[in-house]
């Protein structure tokens, strides 16, 4: 027995899922794609799908790490850099900058 106007009820469910999933995967997707912060991870994140270092087993302090790192929540200078308006091109790893004036 179906509810008026819908008809079987359970493909109504099924195909309003996969519709709302693809809404979500296209706004994330703009999204991502339209974030100048988004710049680098759009090329490493082409899913809408949790990270499978989430689920395996290890340590929590590389977990960590590897969540901090893809959600810029780290202390590279492409990110602390971003905060002052300084230009991609000249945040400048300061382990490199220290290695070309030694050499």
């Amino acid at each position: 027995m179906g509810v008026t106007g819908i008809g079987d009820i359970n493909r109504f469910i099924l195909q309003f899922k996969q519709r709302l999933s693809g809404i979500i995967t296209k706004i994330w997707c703009a999204d991502i794609n339209n974030a100048s912060i988004c710049s680098t991870y759009v090329h490493f994140k082409t899913l809408l799908n949790p990270e499978k270092y989430l689920n395996i087993a290890i340590q929590f302090n590389i977990r960590k790490s590897l969540a901090c790192f893809r959600c810029p929540n780290h202390k590279l200078n492409i990110e602390i850099c971003r905060h002052y308006c300084i230009d991609k091109e000249n945040r400048i790893c300061s382990a490199i900058l220290f290695i070309n004036k030694t050499i």
